[in-house]
């Protein structure tokens, strides 16, 4: 309450409520088994979201832990108990070099889905695009090349894996940092071991977007599966457009000339009461 963006209870609960009412907008009858979050100030507002809203019978568990980002934001996942059942998890930490090392850790979240089957969940949000891209892009290759790492590792002991990456990667799809260091292509048929396919491409193609900066719109917020996920025929799969940027009018601003945008809850200090400057994606998985 105290800060410039003078934050209180009505705000807050505002906001909580917001949240929850577009995340039960996608299927009012059949609400997402595994959500990622970015920009969770603390493992408290998380928990207020999924016990003290229309959220609050679902059964949701959150994962979550402190990032060491100057801004006190962090990233978590919550899941459905009775779906996704929990093994470990672990948060991989990114010392940028430069003025501000601290970026918010990689969340790694390891349970298993109804087939029995191990999913790998990484949430993620890459460092902003402020300074402009030459400053900022070696940041975001430098988190890209950790998460990399991580999952060549995973892929080292089992080629199969599942692997799932989501989260505001404050890059486009076909940026170094995703398309090439990371490795997230649009293959619709990969058939390498390390390819991991991003079902966001084809919306990136399509020129729709998930963040709208002066009037236009790009993909910054992906859903990335491993091979593993895309060419399977049984077990967890998904369909190569399985994945949706959910986009609603009622969260969405229009402006004078006609043209949408997402609603936002700031600009700057002025508080405008939307709910975000980004839309949710939400991905379409099956188990055969």
């Amino acid at each position: 309450p105290l800060s410039k963006k003078k934050w209180g209870t009505e705000k807050y609960n505002a906001k909580l409520n917001q949240l929850a009412s577009v995340i039960n907008a996608y299927d009012t009858t059949n609400l997402p088994e595994v959500i990622g979050l970015c920009e969770v100030e603390n493992r408290g507002v998380v928990e207020d979201l999924v016990n003290k809203t229309i959220l609050k019978d679902n059964g949701y568990k959150v994962v979550h832990e402190d990032s060491p980002d100057n801004r006190g934001i962090d990233v978590a996942l919550v899941y459905e108990a009775s779906s996704f059942t929990y093994t470990t998890h672990a948060t991989y930490r990114v010392p940028i070099p430069g003025d501000r090392p601290n970026t918010r850790d990689i969340l790694h979240v390891e349970g298993t889905v109804s087939s029995g089957e191990t999913l790998h969940i990484f949430v993620n949000h890459w460092p902003s695009r402020w300074g402009g891209k030459e400053r900022s892009d070696p940041k975001r290759m430098f988190v890209a090349s950790k998460l990399r790492e991580v999952i060549d590792g995973i892929q080292a002991r089992d080629a199969e894996a599942k692997i799932l990456v989501m989260g505001d990667l404050n890059d486009h799809p076909i940026d170094k940092s995703v398309f090439e260091m990371l490795n997230a292509r649009h293959n619709k048929k990969p058939g390498k071991p390390g390819e991991l396919y991003n079902l966001m491409y084809q919306h990136h193609e399509n020129g729709t977007g998930t963040h709208n900066y002066k009037g236009e719109w790009g993909v910054l917020d992906h859903l990335i599966v491993s091979h593993s996920v895309l060419k399977t025929k049984k077990g967890l799969t998904i369909k190569a457009d399985g994945a949706h940027i959910h986009k609603q009018d009622f969260f969405l601003y229009t402006k004078k000339d006609g043209t949408q945008g997402p609603s936002r809850t700031f600009g700057g200090d002025n508080y405008y009461g939307g709910f975000s400057d980004h839309l949710p994606v939400v991905a379409e998985f099956q188990i055969k």
